[in-house]
């Protein structure tokens, strides 16, 4: 019985690991295609 339980909160918490991964790949995701935006309006504004 003990094993099982063990098990379970392994899984548990390699999936809350998972999770906080995939956030933080997002908000990094975000943050490059941000900085990706103003790059672009910067060479806009330089062409005019």
């Amino acid at each position: 019985m003990p094993n099982s339980t063990n098990r379970s909160s392994v899984i548990k918490q390699a999936a809350s690991t998972l999770h906080d991964g995939n956030r933080a790949l997002l908000r990094g995701r975000e943050t490059i295609s941000k900085r990706h935006f103003d790059f672009e309006s910067t060479i806009i504004k330089d062409d005019f």
